[in-house]
């Protein structure tokens, strides 16, 4: 319907959908802003403004996605940066985002201590808001906002990020840029660690990845291969598998993933171009209270800075220089749209 005449039926335009800013007031949670999208087509989720305007609950038609995490949501002045202290204030969600002078485990790289998966999943976003978009050609909702991560005497990058969904729609795009605003030439590394959790996730799901080849991280993964696609039920003592993909792409250089549970009558997928997100994870975690999997991309691999600078895979930053990355997740409702979604990625090559 036109939205001048869908106007007339309403009292507020929430009724169709809208954001919502919180502050939670508990525990170590207290203080932190977050926005609830509810875009008016089933979708909903939670984007934490003083967590790098990350993904946390999400559910499509009251039917839970994402991961979440023990630990909770946790402000980011409960963040430990050494070792592996990041797990302390992993609060799972949708997107947990990774980087952006480092992601991955930890390691001394150039004399500097990192760990594990960088900080800027702890910084909060400054000069942004939300907004209602009226654009009938593009009616909906943004998020935005800038992160800094700059040390003195080291790296100064900023991430500028844009969050929006159509009114009416099933879909988060996220546009992501990144510059280096300082003088010298800096390392980059990101990974978007988009997590899901039951009971999208369960024994029933499956899990559609097209995939040139793929490479185990480790022993327990390469044990592990065979079944790498196979969801299993919560396991007592299950160590974690993860497996590197080399996807396939759509004509125009796009790469698209999906978890799909038909019993539920949906899925999720991703789509992002393999060009500026060349490295793909699939974390599969089949624990029994850490029943997650992660898929994602970044442009690299999760060993840590210091191997991926001895491989020679290391992404390097100009002073000035900015990378542009975009991020669709989306809904795949009902039999047909699942239908579709298989038969296109088929034909990837």
């Amino acid at each position: 319907m036109d939205p001048a005449q869908e106007h007339r039926y309403l009292g507020h335009p929430d009724q169709l959908g809208g954001i919502r800013h919180f502050e939670l007031k508990s525990g170590k949670a207290k203080g932190v802003e977050l926005y609830e999208v509810t875009t008016g087509g089933g979708l909903q989720y939670a984007v934490f403004k003083d967590r790098c305007l990350d993904l946390g609950w999400a559910s499509f038609r009251g039917v839970n996605i994402a991961y979440l995490a023990s630990p909770g949501v946790v402000h980011p002045a409960y963040f430990d940066p050494r070792d592996d202290g990041w797990l302390e204030s992993f609060a799972g969600g949708l997107l947990a985002t990774c980087g952006l002078a480092s992601a991955g485990a930890p390691c001394v790289d150039a004399g500097l201590a990192l760990g594990l998966h960088g900080r800027i999943g702890h910084v909060p976003a400054e000069e942004g808001g939300f907004e209602t978009v009226e654009d009938p050609a593009g009616a909906g909702w943004r998020i935005h906002g800038r992160m800094r991560e700059a040390r003195f005497f080291g790296a100064d990058l900023a991430l500028v990020r844009d969050i929006r969904s159509p009114r009416g729609g099933n879909r988060i795009l996220i546009h992501d840029r990144v510059e280096n605003r300082g003088f010298a030439a800096q390392p980059f590394q990101l990974l978007y660690h988009i997590n899901f959790g039951y009971p999208l996730l369960s024994e029933e799901a499956e899990l559609v990845l097209p995939s040139r080849s793929v490479v185990p991280r480790d022993a327990r993964a390469a044990a592990g291969l065979d079944t790498h696609l196979v969801l299993e039920p919560p396991q007592a003592g299950y160590v974690e598998q993860c497996f590197y993909h080399d996807l396939k792409t759509d004509p125009d250089g796009f790469a698209w993933v999906a978890l799909i549970n038909e019993r539920l009558g949906f899925g999720v997928y991703e789509r992002f171009r393999q060009a500026t997100l060349p490295r793909f994870v699939q974390w599969k975690q089949m624990g029994q209270g850490t029943y997650v999997l992660g898929l994602e991309p970044g442009n690299c691999l999760p060993d840590g800075r210091a191997s991926e600078r001895a491989n020679g895979n290391l992404r390097i930053l100009a002073p000035g220089e900015a990378v542009e990355l975009d991020l669709e997740l989306g809904i795949l409702d009902g039999p047909e749209a699942i239908r579709r979604f298989r038969d296109q990625v088929r034909g990837f090559r």
